[in-house]
């Protein structure tokens, strides 16, 4: 069901919220990272949200709903969600500038 708009999922007591984030992407083949996203709870007859932490249980936090409220869980982008690239510059002449730095310490006399 790629292309359907709506998914049921089948999760545990034990499912965490990055663990229900990372179902939700994998229902969409999406290749975005978990961090990007939080799961919120929400009752918009109480102005009531909440974003839940990553390792909560969201079913644990659904039995505290009370009967016959209008709560529903939420998923929402990070809006400062940063990629954690690690950038490495690389120069032809680094070599040569390790050598010169070492060899600028052979007139010296080690203790």
């Amino acid at each position: 069901m790629p292309g359907s708009k709506y998914k049921s999922l089948l999760i545990s007591e034990r499912t965490t919220v990055d663990e229900l984030i990372r179902i939700l992407l994998n229902c969409y083949n999406s290749k975005e990272q978990v961090e990007q996203f939080s799961l919120y709870e929400l009752s918009k007859s109480e102005e009531y949200q909440r974003k839940l932490h990553h390792d909560d249980i969201p079913l644990n936090v659904q039995c505290c709903w009370p009967l016959n409220s209008d709560y529903i869980f939420i998923i929402k982008r990070n809006p400062n969600y940063k990629s954690k690239q690690v950038q490495t510059i690389w120069t032809e002449n680094r070599h040569q500038e390790e050598e010169a730095s070492t060899n600028e310490y052979e007139n010296f006399i080690y203790i």
